[in-house]
């Protein structure tokens, strides 16, 4: 907006003419037509509208053709990045849920007909350790599948080519555009895109998985020792407690007589501990 302008707005709506007396410096320092409105205490607040006919262009799209999922890419050019994780992450994880589904269908299959036929508690309780292992492997398969998913949504949609060009050539500013920061390895050119990149040596990775099965397996076996220890501990103990229970019913275990007045009284043996 020029002066010109401001001055015929102002004039028009009757205000003072104090407020362009500082409006100079917002004109050459060229602030938004908004801004120069705000400090003149036109407006106060804004509001964003939806610009109909995008919205009216994603919603036909959609429905003019035979979509399981909706567009999540326009989505997001739409109504931003968190909106368009979110309706990425719902249709991975719908996609996701079709294995266990499949596998539930499965094992109750199966349950219903040992249930007719055989009637096997051990084939039922193997149907479920199987369910078990598989939704595990799920669980932790589904999750790297969508930690990729996830990173593929950052480079697509906040990535710069340009940068990420210059960036094979200038190794400080790879590492500082880089998704994963701590990743150190040497430099080489890549057999796929001919580009520089960083690259771990496998023998020093197969190195790390063996030393890390390693402490996996050592921790695992003391775990094992542990629990095994705490389960004899815990027979030891009830064993004893038996023991000591029919010991001491029979130790109190006496002949009964009746006294003067008609009651029973017990009366333990000598060699017996008195009851305290």
């Amino acid at each position: 907006m020029s002066k010109a302008h401001i001055k015929s707005l102002v004039y028009d709506l009757g205000l003072s003419l104090n407020l362009i007396g500082n409006i100079d410096e917002y004109i050459l320092s060229n602030r938004s037509a908004l801004f120069i409105l705000e400090y003149l205490g036109l407006i106060s607040n804004l509001t964003r509208s939806h610009d109909k006919m995008e919205r009216r262009s994603i919603w036909t799209d959609h429905f003019s053709t035979l979509n399981v999922f909706p567009n999540s890419e326009k989505l997001r050019q739409y109504f931003g990045d968190s909106i368009g994780f979110y309706f990425v992450w719902m249709k991975s994880y719908c996609v996701y849920l079709t294995c266990p589904l499949i596998a539930g269908l499965f094992c109750q299959v199966f349950n219903l007909l040992n249930g007719q036929h055989f009637e096997d508690k051990q084939v039922s309780l193997g149907i479920h350790l199987v369910y078990t292992i598989f939704m595990i492997l799920w669980a932790v398969i589904c999750t790297k599948m969508w930690q990729r998913e996830y990173i593929s949504c950052v480079d697509r949609w906040s990535g710069n080519a340009l940068i990420e060009l210059a960036a094979n050539d200038l190794a400080w500013l790879f590492n500082f555009i880089d998704q994963r920061p701590t990743f150190h390895g040497t430099w080489r050119q890549s057999r796929v895109t001919g580009l520089m990149e960083l690259h771990y040596p496998a023998a020093k990775r197969r190195l790390r998985y063996v030393a890390s099965g390693f402490i996996t397996l050592v921790c695992l076996l003391w775990a094992i020792f542990v629990n095994i220890a705490l389960l004899n501990m815990e027979v030891s103990h009830l064993i004893i407690t038996q023991n000591a229970l029919i010991e001491l019913f029979t130790c109190y275990r006496g002949t009964i007589e009746a006294n003067l007045n008609g009651e029973s009284l017990i009366r333990p043996p000598k060699h017996c501990p008195h009851p305290r």
